[in-house]
């Protein structure tokens, strides 16, 4: 807008003006134009940092926690857990422990991506939720598997 009121003041008065005046103005003119553009380059650099910062709080839990870790649950409890939730079924003693070493976020938010599947978006979701904290409830349940040590002398 400065620019432009600028070059047309020129344009009108050239005749007028001295040629070192005019120069003097385009270089004021130049100038603010630079201090503007410096500035416009600052709040767009601010917007995107405050959305940046937006969108570092929407990381996937799945990819955060490492849930797709192959070393967490073997494939066979995968198919257990899932059938439990998405059918009907228990969960092993064995599954258990490796679902709560799996986690409880890594568990809902593989539950959650899961129903995002169009083959599963008619899913209740309220039943499928509820299925998925009683089997973590009782998974939890369950307690640790480590060896309990023989009595001595028998």
């Amino acid at each position: 807008m400065i620019l432009l009121v600028g070059s047309e003041f020129l344009q009108q008065h050239q005749s007028l003006l001295p040629t070192k005046i005019r120069e003097t103005i385009i270089l004021v003119l130049k100038a603010i134009m630079a201090s503007l553009n410096v500035y416009v380059a600052v709040g767009v650099l601010a917007i995107m940092a405050i959305s940046g910062a937006v969108m570092a709080r929407d990381v996937d839990p799945i990819k955060a926690y490492d849930c797709e870790n192959k070393r967490k649950m073997t494939w066979n409890c995968i198919n257990e857990v899932f059938a439990s939730i998405f059918k009907t079924g228990t969960v092993s003693d064995e599954c258990c422990h490796q679902l709560v070493n799996l986690g409880l976020t890594c568990h809902e938010a593989l539950v959650k991506r899961t129903l995002q599947n169009p083959l599963f978006k008619n899913n209740d979701k309220l039943v499928i939720f509820s299925k998925t904290a009683q089997i973590w409830n009782n998974c939890s349940l369950v307690g640790d598997v480590s060896p309990s040590p023989s009595p001595r002398g028998i």
